[in-house]
Order: structure tokens, then C-alpha cells, then sequence
């Protein structure tokens, strides 16, 4: 690994992006009531800790991912939101996925990219400020829940 890799330098981030980052860094302490288990909590540390490292332009060796929200409906008919996070090495991603079910139809989804903030580029705010609101207000219903992923790097 060559200097430039081990001092984080591929990340180049504006000052902006890096108070946005500090907010979703403290988006995800407010998702630690919704942890299961251990390792829902172990994902949230990982993810608030790449960012912060992103923040402070050094590496990150971790590709961990996760999806706030709920599923809604019956055995004919369901429709679930879910916001999600998205962090390793190469970017952050945060997005919302859609599903819907039909006993009729089957199943569909569609995502909704927010944003995707990789080591040349930078974040819009506006879409940063949206994703952030809709987070908290998916988080805010009382059948939210927390879904996490670990991916060996």
C-alpha cells in the first residue's frame, strides 16, 4: 500500500462534506435503540467509525451496510420503506429502497439513490439534508427496525 492509500489521501473532501458527514455520523447514534443484537451495534460503530475516519482522511477497511424501516400490510397486500447506508473504502452510499408484494402480482422494489460520496467527489447538501429528514422520520415509527450487513474486506 503506497503512502498516499495508508494516509486516507484518495479521499479528497471539501469542507462541507465533511460537516454532512459528521451529521450522518451522528444520524447513526440515534439508531442504536432499534439494535437487535450485538452485531447491529458492532455496524453502527464500524459505519460511525469509517466516517469518521473518511472525516479525518485516513483509510477504512471495513464495507458495512444498513436499512432502517418496516414493512406494512397482510398476506395479500405489503409495502415496506426502508433508508439505507452504504460505507466502505471506494464510497458512502445512502439511498431508500420501496418494496411492495401482492399475492396477485408478486413482488417489486426501486431504489432511490440520495446520494453517493466517493474519494474525488463530494455531496450535494440539499440531497444530504433530505435523506437525513426522511431517516428520522422513518426512524421515528414505532415498527422501524434495524437491519445490518458485514462484509469481510
Amino acid at each position: 500500500m503506497s503512502d498516499a492509500e495508508e494516509d486516507g489521501a484518495g479521499w479528497s473532501l471539501r469542507n462541507e462534506d465533511r460537516g454532512l458527514l459528521n451529521r450522518v455520523a451522528q444520524a447513526l447514534l440515534g439508531l442504536a435503540p432499534l439494535a437487535q443484537c450485538g452485531n447491529d451495534l458492532i455496524v453502527l460503530g464500524e459505519a460511525w467509525d469509517a466516517i469518521e475516519q473518511i472525516v479525518e482522511s485516513r483509510t477504512i477497511e471495513v464495507d458495512v451496510g444498513l436499512l432502517v424501516g418496516f414493512r406494512r400490510g397482510d398476506e395479500d397486500v405489503e409495502e415496506g420503506l426502508f433508508m439505507g447506508l452504504r460505507v466502505n473504502d471506494e464510497e458512502i452510499i445512502l439511498d431508500e429502497l420501496n418494496t411492495t408484494y401482492s399475492s396477485d402480482i408478486g413482488s417489486d422494489h426501486f431504489t432511490r439513490l440520495y446520494a453517493s460520496l466517493r474519494p474525488g467527489g463530494g455531496f450535494e447538501s440539499v440531497d444530504i439534508e433530505e435523506w437525513l429528514a426522511k431517516l428520522e422520520e422513518v426512524r421515528s415509527f414505532d415498527d422501524a427496525q434495524l437491519s445490518t450487513e458485514r462484509d469481510h474486506v
